[in-house]
Parts: C-alpha cells; structure tokens; sequence
C-alpha cells in the first residue's frame, strides 16, 4: 500500500510541475479600459510627436517625475514634457507591458513595465507610475513618476505582447 501511495504523489508532482504555473487572467472594467486607453494615447502621442494629444491626457498642473539609480528625482511640468516632445529631433517608441491597474472612484493608479527605443535603439528601461483622476472630460493623469534603469539587467519588452 505504501509503495502505491508513494507512485501516486509522484505522479501528481510530476502533473503539476508540468502543468507550470497558471497565469491570473482579469477581465477589465469599462474604467480600466479607459484608464489604460489614457496611457496608449499618451504614448501614440510620443511616437506621433503630437504636442496636443499628449497635452490632452493631463490634467492641469500636472507633473513628471523621474527617479534616477541614484535615487535623485526630477520634476517636468507636464506642458513643458509635451512641448519638449513635439519639437523634439528625436523618435520615441515606449513600450509598456504587464499592467496594473487599481481604481477606487474617480482615482486610478497604473503601474506598468516599460522599455523605450529613442531612434530605433534601446535606451533604459524601468517602472511608469500613473495617478489618474476621472473628471467630467473623462480619466486624466495628474502625476507620471518613472525609474529609469539601464544595462545589460534591463528587461526588453516581450517579442509576443
């Protein structure tokens, strides 16, 4: 009887560690879409260098920080950010993966991975942290902060997503 057991939990160990892990799957919102509609614009609006559609997914006064290895951060008003972006020589692509999006009311938080690609080539990586507020023109971001990292230990974004 023992020998039988012991064949058994070998065989549902062997079942699970081939079954690998199971990934949590989350059906999204109508505001968590939205939510997540506001970064993808804002980053078309990088990629397009459209001053204007980056300017529409702030809110007044917004700002945006960023935190270096260091542990220095640096502040940029938001209008400041797409004005700087629209004229700039430089082709931005941020590509951003694995989300997370939190909402209580009309407050939202977004936490994502991202890599950017200035000109075609890699240049960091790191964590964006959106704080958004739901107003009567719909979900708007009031602060951006982001790590920036780089290195041969800097994730790349996923070849499939």
């Amino acid at each position: 009887m023992r020998r039988k057991n012991s064949v058994w939990l070998g065989v549902v160990v062997v079942v699970l560690t081939l079954s690998g892990p199971v990934p949590r799957v989350q059906a999204q919102t109508p505001d968590e879409a939205a939510v997540v509609r506001v970064v993808h614009d804002l980053f078309d609006g990088m990629r397009e260098k459209d001053s204007e559609k980056i300017r529409g997914v702030f809110a007044e006064g917004a700002r945006l920080g960023a935190l270096n290895r260091e542990g220095v951060v640096s502040y940029t008003a938001a209008e400041d950010f797409a004005m700087r972006v629209g004229q700039g020589a430089a082709s931005l692509d941020e590509r951003v993966w694995d989300w997370e999006v939190r909402i209580d009311g009309n407050l939202a938080q977004v936490w994502t991975k991202y890599d950017i690609l200035v000109n075609g080539e890699f240049s960091h990586c790191g964590i964006d942290a959106f704080q958004l507020f739901d107003t009567t023109d719909g979900w708007k971001i009031f602060h951006l902060a982001d790590t920036r990292h780089t290195g041969p230990d800097c994730w790349r974004y996923p070849a499939n997503d």
